[in-house]
């Protein structure tokens, strides 16, 4: 008796069977001790979400097209991997095996209690919360963690409100404390990868705080960091009585009043633009440094 399928049905079936086809020389019995898997025999079993449950998943295309494409999956997984089933015993190396003058840098940033033992999994699993796991790409890529558009998303993982970050809408992202201002609405309503990220202003693997006179974000410092974006301003910045004196203060070795700089008039993560609004905030803003200016100057008929 013939038993004829429908094409539907014949689809079905080739999509069932095919992984488990492909899968049969990974499920055999290895070789000799000197054989081991290559990459696509590892995705047999590890690329697919509907394959063994107790094997994880790895996105064989974000791998494939990563950083880490001209690797192995046995350059960071050792272990005796020569055939199916295997062990889970094996050593995976950590991220500062290959990246130590990275490692360094995140050891003495405010990220440094994360990164205290460079043979820690702990220590690779706060790089793959920045950078992902196996489909870390170029911050150029559209698909990178750290791309101007998707940064927001990175770091506010810890440093936003709300539990699940990665299903925020932009309308949600703009009312954080860190997005509400006008970089964080160049970037998220009109899609400007231009525009200031965190890591713009802050670095990425050496971000310190503000008081550290090595940050980009210190007084002495941020005017530069502006600059790399505000070049014009940055000139004008530098001709100005404020950004002489600061000229001053650092030739002559630093000791002495600290004088405006860009920080002080435009608030950090809350950035306006220079518009009427900002105009009626001006004799505030001023009065902060130049407080008995601004006592006479609210007795005046201008004010």
């Amino acid at each position: 008796m013939r038993i004829r399928l429908s094409l539907t049905a014949s689809a079905l079936l080739f999509i069932l069977v095919t992984p488990f086809v492909f899968m049969h020389d990974v499920r055999a019995e290895g070789g000799g001790d000197d054989e081991v898997l290559e990459d696509h025999e590892c995705l047999q079993c590890h690329g697919f979400k509907n394959g063994d449950p107790d094997a994880p998943f790895v996105e064989g295309h974000g791998f494939l097209d990563s950083v880490h494409k001209e690797m192995d999956c046995t350059d960071c997984h050792d272990g005796e991997y020569d055939g199916y089933p295997h062990g889970d015993d094996g050593e995976t190396a950590q991220c500062a095996g290959c990246h130590d003058d990275v490692f360094e840098a995140l050891q003495d940033s405010v990220h440094g209690p994360l990164f205290q033992d460079e043979e820690s999994p702990e220590t690779s699993k706060a790089c793959a919360a920045c950078h992902g796991l196996h489909d870390v790409f170029p911050a150029s890529d559209r698909r990178s963690m750290l791309y101007p558009l998707n940064v927001y998303r990175a770091c506010g993982s810890c440093h936003f409100e709300h539990d699940d970050v990665a299903s925020m809408t932009s309308e949600e992202m703009l009312k954080e404390r860190y997005t509400d201002d006008t970089h964080g609405h160049s970037l998220l309503e009109k899609g400007l990868i231009s525009s200031a990220t965190c890591v713009s202003c802050h670095g990425g693997h050496d971000v310190r705080r503000a008081e550290d006179p090595l940050s980009p974000t210190n007084p002495r410092n941020v005017s530069e960091d502006c600059g790399k974006c505000h070049v014009g301003i940055l000139e004008q910045f530098r001709e100005s009585v404020h950004g002489r004196k600061m000229q001053e203060l650092v030739d002559g070795g630093g000791e002495g009043i600290e004088p405006a700089t860009c920080t002080d008039c435009h608030r950090p993560h809350h950035v306006a633009p220079a518009d009427e609004n900002f105009k009626l905030g001006i004799i505030s803003t001023c009065s902060k440094c130049h407080v008995q200016q601004g006592k006479t100057y609210r007795i005046t008929v201008r004010a």
